[in-house]
């Protein structure tokens, strides 16, 4: 290097020494990132907005299938169930219904009033029960509903109504016990009887028919101009 500065003298007179250059300084970003382990990190993707309008929707047809077989389903467990328990005795069920006709049972049961009846496996003094008039007494067979008043000493039950002064003069046995009043409706009875009257009944029976023709006749016109028959002549 001397060597080199001697000639360079000797031939100009002057000697260049050369500047020194700093060195270029890197960013402190990459300094620093290039000293720090570098992380990436996973960004999960943004879901596509879906609008009200466009979230998917069971077909119309397809709510109004399960809408009609839940209705069947509930009208055939209500069938069974009163089948099982509601039945009336004509029927060979253990309901009785009775509609009260006197007032022999009041202020418990009015007129017009509906009952249900059930049979029992057992009855006390205090049931209001209903019971059969003996075989050879005035109104052989028919149905009384009064209540359990005590037990006779020559056997059966003394019946009295709740309305009434006396006992009543039959001491039936449980054999002519047909059940024990379980249930009281007021005035429904009376309203089942207006509506089995014959004028009453043929009203509500043409009222009926009229109903049915119409629902036809409107289903029938909303099938004519359903999509599937336009498309169809289309």
């Amino acid at each position: 290097m001397l060597f080199l500065w001697a000639a360079t003298w000797m031939r100009t007179g002057r000697v260049s020494v050369p500047e020194r250059t700093a060195p270029a300084r890197e960013p402190w970003r990459r300094r620093l990132t290039g000293r720090l382990p570098r992380v990436r990190l996973a960004v999960p993707a943004a879901r596509p907005r879906v609008e009200p309008d466009m979230q998917p929707r069971r077909p119309a047809s397809q709510v109004r299938t399960l809408g009609r077989w839940a209705m069947r389903a509930a009208l055939a467990g209500l069938a069974l169930a009163w089948l099982a328990l509601l039945r009336p005795q004509a029927l060979g069920g253990p309901a009785i219904y009775m509609i009260v006709r006197g007032d022999s049972m009041l202020p418990a049961y009015d007129y017009g009033d509906l009952l249900l009846i059930t049979a029992q496996p057992s009855y006390s003094v205090g049931d209001a029960v209903a019971y059969r008039v003996p075989e050879g007494e005035l109104g052989a067979g028919m149905l009384v509903v009064h209540r359990i008043a005590g037990v006779g000493p020559e056997g059966g039950f003394v019946m009295r109504g709740d309305n009434n002064p006396s006992n009543d003069p039959w001491r039936p046995g449980s054999e002519l016990i047909a059940g024990k009043v379980v249930l009281d409706v007021p005035k429904v009875g009376q309203l089942i009887g207006y509506a089995l009257q014959p004028v009453t009944a043929g009203a509500l029976g043409a009222a009926l028919m009229v109903m049915i023709v119409l629902a036809r006749r409107d289903s029938e016109s909303r099938g004519r101009l359903s999509p599937r028959t336009v498309a169809a002549g289309a």
